[in-house]
């Protein structure tokens, strides 16, 4: 049992890593840069620094809003709330350092530290389950 609770775990942490890898640094942080270096055009055409974080910080905010538990608070203080909560969440942060990881070493390098990472949340849940921890 706990070796089908582990191959699961994996399995899933790897599934869902590469799926929002290839969606939010492959494809949203290549369109908010594409969108962004609209605006900033660099004289040799190669985007600009500052582009390209704007662009890691875009993405890392909408991975924050995605990954938001709607249930911390009612509907209607929903609309109020969620930007300002997404700011703090974890996801947010990791998206800055996933988004970093991608910009400077490439999709494989984000892929393989989102499996890593949910792995290890995964593993640390069912381990504390299996031990009875709370």
């Amino acid at each position: 049992m706990p070796g089908q609770l582990a191959f699961g775990a994996l399995s899933a942490s790897a599934g869902t890593a590469i799926y929002e890898e290839v969606a939010y640094r492959l494809v949203v942080l290549t369109f908010c840069a594409l969108a962004i270096s609209q605006l900033w055009r660099d004289p040799a055409g190669r985007p600009q620094r500052g582009v390209l974080w704007c662009a890691n910080i875009l993405q890392a905010y909408a991975f924050g809003l995605v990954h938001l538990d709607r249930g911390f608070a009612a509907p209607y203080q929903w609309n109020v709330l969620a930007p300002i909560v997404a700011l703090a969440l974890p996801q947010t942060w990791v998206g800055i350092v996933l988004g970093a990881l991608y910009l400077r070493h490439g999709l494989e390098a984000s892929m393989m530290s989102h499996v890593i990472l949910d792995a290890a949340l995964f593993l640390s849940v069912i381990v504390g389950s299996l031990l009875g921890l709370r």
